[in-house]
């Protein structure tokens, strides 16, 4: 049963060959820091706490299922992520977005009430609606127009 993977700095660029697709259920935390991944789809690990991709400078895409239950953890620094849509994360405690340069849209369909700390530094979000967040603690890199 595997529930941690840590693979930091690995020159991987996609966890599956072809169109295979398998759910790991059992997976809680992922740190896949500094690889060359390219893209994830969150919903084959629908237990997922933590995923830390931060440093993967060719990540581009991260698929989000509506829910995601038990995220608490989301770390895409330094990635080319260019929006994201946070759907139903009720648990959500960080998310970190620091040098994401192509960064502009950040989605938040409901409230995330249990967000802590929001970095948004080095990116180019512009408007967001912080009454969303109403227990931010740390908000890092957003300019109030």
């Amino acid at each position: 049963m595997l529930v941690n993977l840590e693979m930091e700095g690995s020159f991987i660029s996609q966890l599956w060959e072809g169109r295979e697709r398998k759910v790991l259920n059992k997976l809680r935390f992922i740190n896949l820091k500094g690889s060359t991944l390219r893209s994830f789809d969150l919903e084959i690990t629908p237990n997922l706490e933590t995923l830390d991709l931060g440093g993967c400078y060719d990540f581009v895409d991260l698929h989000m299922p509506v829910n995601c239950p038990k995220l608490k953890f989301l770390y895409l620094s330094g990635s080319r992520v260019s929006n994201l849509n946070l759907g139903l994360t009720p648990n959500l405690d960080t998310l970190d977005l620091k040098d994401c340069s192509a960064f502009v849209e950040l989605h938040m369909p409901v409230e995330c009430l249990k967000l802590k700390f929001l970095n948004l530094s080095g990116t180019k979000v512009r408007n967001h609606n912080l009454a969303l967040t109403p227990h931010l603690e740390g908000l890092y890199g957003y300019r109030l127009v």
